[in-house]
């Protein structure tokens, strides 16, 4: 699954939930008003650790096809910042996305062959200056996919092979 499909489709689904804007933390200028969440792809990796799980299945008949499938896990995690004047508002919306990934995006992403793995515990990264507080709740997503891909690959059933040698005097 491509990462940008996975994106737009989790971070729609979490903006029409909260009825906040959310938005890609690199494309934050101009700023929304409080509150808003920010998100940020942290990592995306097919799993390129070695070879991935191939399973061949033999020909039924002589005239027959082999079928290769190759499977392959896929890893994503995804930082959601929720920006807020208040602190208790900025918590009680990193709950809503941890409640929507439990509830509602456990069946939207189910339906992709998507799983939450892990959610991390809340940490609070305000942001203090002279002027104004900020205030930061981050959180972030673990999901899991595996990816499969198939092909048929025909038996070759008779190779003719011809072998002329030369004769060096």
């Amino acid at each position: 699954m491509k990462a940008s499909y996975l994106l737009s489709r989790v971070t729609g689904d979490i903006q029409e939930y909260l009825q906040l804007p959310v938005v890609l933390m690199e494309d934050i200028t101009p700023r929304p008003t409080y509150p808003f969440v920010g998100y940020k792809l942290l990592f995306h990796n097919a799993n390129r650790k070695g070879r991935p799980i191939e399973r061949v299945a033999a020909a039924a008949g002589e005239n027959e096809a082999i079928a290769v499938t190759i499977l392959e896990e896929t890893t994503a995690i995804i930082r959601f910042t929720v920006y807020s004047d208040e602190v208790l508002q900025a918590y009680d919306i990193a709950d809503s996305i941890i409640q929507w990934f439990d509830i509602d995006g456990y069946h939207a992403l189910k339906g992709l062959n998507i799983v939450v793995g892990k959610v991390s515990k809340t940490r609070n990264r305000d942001l203090l200056t002279e002027e104004a507080c900020e205030r930061r709740v981050v959180i972030d997503i673990s999901l899991r996919t595996t990816k499969e891909q198939s092909q048929t690959i025909p038996i070759i059933k008779e190779i003719n092979f011809k072998r002329e040698s030369e004769v060096i005097d």
